[in-house]
């Protein structure tokens, strides 16, 4: 293998290796398919892990080549119709422990604040002083940030809504991605179920894009589908006061298509930095403090006068979180290891 030959024959490979020297072998042999372009032709009982190593496969049975062809075409030829019943046994009480913030964060941001605001839009006195901050907040706001031509109570209204909402919405992706990432990484430690993740023929780099990806996702679905309902709610309550379609805005559409999945990609890569050390999931959700803090920054921002969560200032913030999410991934990837992980099993 140290020449980069162009076709090598390999007989059990695996044969006596434990686990993690089984992985490190695939994975060398794969660069070498990458990169030196080698043929690979490999003998052996092991299929799990060579299996997605393989672009062909051949079954022999009793010196026969009874099957041959590409890998997942044979799987469906040979096996079409085996189906699987997969039974998992779990804690209800710790189900209800990630199931009810999922629900009751984006209930209380998507309806019930915004339909507080509206339902109480024609008394704006009566808004100032059931939300604290707020008249500060209203007080604040440029001239050139609202709409010419309004009331009192649509100002109020508009401002609540376009501007003191845009970063609380933030904190629905934070909160989702590090349910889940401390769930999917740091739970299955608490369950012991995460043995044989570390095992499976994946690089470091791509088990923690996997599992970054498996927590962002739900993240950003959660968030958009919020966002819907939260529009639809906001413009149907708020026509008649308004006079007509008022949401969204230039800054909600890029805090929600560009800013959510940057900071719910920043929450679940600073979860699984931390998953090598942390036993607990809290422990592990203790790292989004982080970013909670700056979110907070932000609206305490747009109260005092220092700043306004417009455009501007959301195109400057997700262009400042890709750079940092780019920057903390690399070094997760990088420093990611699975062998403190397993030790600790």
């Amino acid at each position: 293998m140290l020449h980069e030959p162009d076709l090598l024959f390999l007989d059990e490979p695996t044969a006596g290796l434990d686990p993690e020297a089984a992985i490190d072998l695939i994975g060398y042999v794969r660069e070498m398919v990458r990169t030196a372009r080698t043929t690979v032709v490999i003998c052996t009982h092991q299929l799990h892990g060579l299996e997605t190593l393989c672009d062909d496969v051949g079954i022999l049975d009793q010196g026969r080549l009874v099957v041959t062809g590409e890998v997942q075409a044979v799987l469906r030829r040979r096996w079409p119709e085996h189906r699987y019943l997969l039974e998992v046994e779990g804690d209800p009480a710790s189900a209800r422990e990630v199931i009810a913030p999922l629900v009751i964060v984006p209930l209380v941001f998507v309806v019930l604040i915004p339909g507080a605001v509206l339902l109480l839009g024609s008394s704006p006195a009566l808004l100032t002083t059931t939300v604290a901050g707020l008249s500060g907040f209203i007080e604040n706001l440029p001239v050139h940030a609202l709409p010419a031509g309004y009331s009192a109570e649509q100002l109020t209204v508009y401002a609540i809504i376009v501007y003191f909402m845009a970063p609380l919405f933030l904190l629905i992706p934070v909160m989702v991605a590090s349910l889940t990432a401390s769930s999917s990484f740091v739970g299955e430690k608490e369950r012991g179920t995460i043995e044989g993740l570390l095992y499976t023929p994946l690089t470091d780099r791509e088990l923690v894009l996997g599992k970054v990806l498996a927590s962002v996702i739900p993240a950003v679905l959660l968030t958009w589908a919020s966002f819907l309902v939260y529009a639809v709610l906001v413009n149907a309550l708020g026509a008649p006061l308004m006079g007509g379609v008022f949401f969204p805005t230039w800054a909600w559409a890029i805090v929600i298509v560009a800013l959510a999945p940057l900071v719910a990609f920043l929450a679940t890569c600073l979860i699984v930095a931390i998953s090598g050390r942390s036993t607990t999931m809290q422990g592990a959700q203790g790292s989004v403090v982080l970013i909670v803090l700056p979110v907070l920054a932000l609206i305490a921002g747009q109260s005092t006068g220092l700043m306004l969560f417009d455009a501007r200032i959301a195109s400057v913030a997700a262009v400042t979180l890709l750079v940092i999410d780019v920057a903390v991934f690399r070094t997760v990837a990088g420093r990611f290891r699975r062998e403190p992980i397993i030790t600790r099993l």
